[in-house]
């Protein structure tokens, strides 16, 4: 009896032993649950965060879409401003030369009327020594044959020979080439300091052209090189970049000679570019 009954105290405390750590591992398994319950939470959390940061991310990328759509908007509204403002300076221009030929000098028109009285008063005599009426002088021809250096032998082509005055505004390169000459040099720097010293607030237009020197798509490229060029050296010359702009418009059809071969300086004041606009 004595033993049963100490066989029976020690199982009791296995018994008592066994249940403590059940005890224990309940307490575990509740922890652990409530450690997962929290896990369980942060993931959901973690997901809800994703799913905001994947929304702003697609409207960021439509509000990149619509910027990029409104760029080309506006490229295709720039390139149509220009093509405006080159037919407006191309009337403005034609509006200028004719009054400058309206505006000529009395004395001029006046020796021209001389010279024709004496062209007809000497007929008789022109005839005599072998002179045709074409080959009597103006005051205009007079004037130029004076200004004029020699020009090219006559049996030159046209295409090889270049004029005693070009355009002021004008820089005129060698064929195939987007080389700055020394007169195009000093075009250059004179047509800068007259912007540099403007009163006015003016923008300048840099339109490059070529001749029948190749394929268009050479053309283009080589007009926009020459207008590269010229931008350059006016940026060199203390022109501020912002009053520039520069287009390339390949060959020039118009022109057949030297006079495609170019790059046209425009300054314009900033009241004429609004009112194209």
């Amino acid at each position: 009896m004595a033993a049963q009954e100490g066989t029976l105290a020690e199982r009791s405390k296995q018994i008592e032993e066994i249940r403590a750590r059940v005890s224990e591992q309940e307490k575990s398994i509740k922890h652990f649950e409530k450690l997962r319950s929290q896990g369980i939470e942060e993931v959901e959390k973690f997901h809800n965060k994703v799913a905001e940061r994947g929304d702003a991310i697609r409207e960021l990328q439509a509000e990149i879409s619509n910027i990029m759509l409104q760029r080309a908007s506006r490229d295709d509204e720039v390139a149509h401003l220009k093509e405006k403002l080159r037919a407006f300076e191309q009337g403005l221009q034609a509006t200028e030369d004719i009054q400058s030929f309206a505006n000529a000098d009395d004395a001029n028109i006046s020796g021209i009327e001389d010279a024709i009285h004496a062209s007809l008063s000497s007929e008789a005599t022109t005839e005599e020594e072998g002179m045709s009426l074409d080959e009597i002088e103006t005051p205009f021809q007079a004037e130029a044959h004076h200004e004029a250096p020699a020009q090219e032998p006559a049996e030159q082509p046209e295409t090889e020979a270049k004029p005693a005055v070009m355009d002021e505004n004008s820089v005129f390169f060698d064929e195939s080439s987007a080389e700055l000459s020394d007169s195009g040099l000093g075009t250059i720097d004179q047509f800068a300091r007259a912007v540099r010293s403007s009163d006015r607030k003016v923008t300048v237009a840099v339109i490059g052209y070529a001749g029948s020197e190749g394929s268009p798509d050479y053309t283009e490229s080589l007009s926009a090189r020459r207008a590269d060029a010229v931008r350059e050296r006016l940026l060199e010359r203390g022109v501020p970049q912002s009053i520039i702009s520069v287009e390339s418009s390949g060959q020039d059809r118009r022109f057949n000679n030297w006079r495609a071969r170019r790059v046209e300086l425009v300054q314009m004041a900033s009241p004429v570019a609004e009112a194209v606009n």
